[in-house]
């Protein structure tokens, strides 16, 4: 529509000055008229690959159906879809004249496991745009953390909202997921909650920086406060969740979430702070207030580990992250 070109373009914009090696779409109509017109707005554009791996999810049965006309038809395999999605089967005509049963999200699933095998190994190192459809998204993140196709409905992807992954190799290394469902370029400060969603929305926010954070060392449970440009950052978190409405905010009791929280609150004086022990930091023992260099001339191979599989490492006379968890 003009309203999906428009935010096209506002994508585009956001992204005008990445330097991009490549860029992947579904051949799908509306995949590919949004990579051209994302591609239209960026500094400098590679060329774009068109692959049916980045199709959407095939739901032969439903498609050109409204919702309300899938759950009046098919109720159950519908029921199916939004609270067992890896179960959900369509029995389809073959064409030997029998039928057959096929399962449309573990399908997808291995669909973006053969995009990202086919895919990472031409571009270690490189940044690429990845332009497609809402359910084969989820699947390409799923499938790159390693969440399973019964965790489908976990991930919401609004029209033109940016995720960010960063992959250390190949399919089935570490990923980080750094940012999920970014709308604020297109004026969303926070992407629109789903129609039917009557539980709570958590906005988690990471404390602002401190000295210390910008001096390599560890904290943990050490109380250290935040630093000027700390204070700045919340601010701006502040002023960004200005517009938003907020029915309550709970923190660590420790200085530097605190902080954080009440200069955000400065714009939300009807909500009272709580504190709660259990937000406190992990417990680093022996490293707190260690610079990282003076933690690899101690504990060399623990913190090589912490790096890689933080999991298995049990911090000297602290904590590990079973006891976080």
């Amino acid at each position: 529509t003009d309203a999906g070109r428009a935010s096209a373009q506002q994508v585009g914009a956001a992204l005008s000055d990445l330097p991009f090696q490549a860029i992947y779409a579904s051949p799908l109509q509306r995949a590919r008229e949004t990579a051209e017109i994302i591609a239209a707005g960026l500094t400098a554009a590679p060329a774009l690959h068109l692959t049916d791996d980045l199709k959407e999810v095939n739901l032969m049965l439903w498609e050109g159906l409204v919702f309300t006309e899938v759950a009046e038809k098919y109720p159950d395999e519908y029921r199916q879809w939004q609270k067992e999605p890896h179960l959900m089967r369509m029995t389809v005509p073959a064409a030997d004249g029998t039928a057959i049963d096929f399962f449309p999200i573990p399908a997808l699933y291995e669909q973006a496991r053969q995009f990202w095998q086919t895919v990472l190994p031409q571009h270690e190192g490189q940044t690429i745009l990845v332009v497609a459809h809402s359910g084969i998204n989820r699947a390409l993140i799923s499938t790159a953390i390693g969440l399973t196709p019964d965790r489908y409905q976990s991930i919401q992807q609004s029209n033109c909202g940016i995720s960010v992954l960063n992959f250390s190799g190949a399919l089935g290394d570490p990923v980080q997921m750094e940012s999920l469902n970014l709308t604020s370029h297109l004026g969303d400060r926070l992407p629109k909650i789903r129609p039917g969603h009557t539980g709570p929305r958590l906005l988690l926010v990471r404390h602002g920086e401190t000295d210390w954070n910008r001096q390599s060392r560890f904290q943990g449970q050490i109380d250290v406060p935040l630093n000027d440009t700390g204070r700045s950052q919340a601010q701006k978190a502040a002023d960004f969740l200005q517009p938003v409405t907020l029915d309550m905010a709970v923190s660590s009791p420790m200085l530097r979430p605190k902080e954080t929280a009440e200069i955000i609150l400065q714009q939300h004086p009807h909500i009272t702070l709580e504190l709660n022990e259990f937000l406190v930091e992990i417990n680093h023992g022996l490293w707190e207030g260690k610079y990282e260099a003076e933690i690899k001339q101690l504990y060399a191979q623990e913190l090589a580990d912490w790096h890689t599989r933080p999991e298995t490492v049990q911090m000297p006379e602290g904590e590990n992250l079973q006891q976080v968890w």
